[in-house]
């Protein structure tokens, strides 16, 4: 969960953009608990909605390894997937230029 910070500060930017909505989804994969993943995110202050990925749509959507970023449009369509994080990476900015390529595009 080291991405969680660079997710926050991007999810941030945009707390006042009704066209951008970051959540943090579990997939399950993990040995945590749905609780103590909660617990941790409000914990650290982070201000992200959680869910829980009950009906398996990562595998179902292809998409496979943790952690994984996915954008998707306006109309559900995966536009960018970002697979693991070793915290050497400007996340935060690869994911902020993501996210005003499709604004711009509209």
């Amino acid at each position: 969960m080291g991405e969680l910070p660079r997710v926050q500060q991007v999810s941030q930017r945009y707390r006042n953009d009704p066209r951008v909505v970051v959540w943090v989804v579990d997939s399950g994969i993990s040995n945590d608990t749905v609780e103590k993943q909660r617990r941790m995110i409000s914990a650290q202050h982070w201000d992200l909605p959680f869910a829980v990925d009950s009906e398996n749509l990562e595998h179902r959507m292809g998409l496979y390894g943790l952690p994984k970023l996915v954008l998707l449009d306006k109309t559900g369509r995966i536009r960018w997937v970002h697979d693991g994080f070793d915290g050497s990476e400007d996340l935060a900015g690869q994911l902020t230029n993501r996210i005003e390529e499709l604004l711009r595009s509209g």
